[in-house]
């Protein structure tokens, strides 16, 4: 079972991966000038697990470098 204080971490870099992530789309839209945002069932589920292991690795980082 995690602590609070873990937990609170977590939610915290999951919301930080999830608005940088968003953002590197859009600028990835901007900058080769895609109109759609459509990606396909296979993307989105590669994307989840991009998020789920960049979460992980920002939770590590932050408990290794905080205590």
């Amino acid at each position: 079972m995690e602590s609070e204080e873990v937990q609170e971490i977590r939610e915290a870099c999951s919301q930080h991966v999830e608005s940088q992530l968003d953002l590197h789309f859009c600028s990835i839209a901007e900058d080769f000038d895609v109109y759609y945002g459509d990606i396909t069932p296979d993307q989105a589920l590669r994307l989840s697990k991009i998020k789920e292991l960049l979460t992980e690795l920002s939770v590590e980082y932050v408990i290794q470098n905080t205590k």
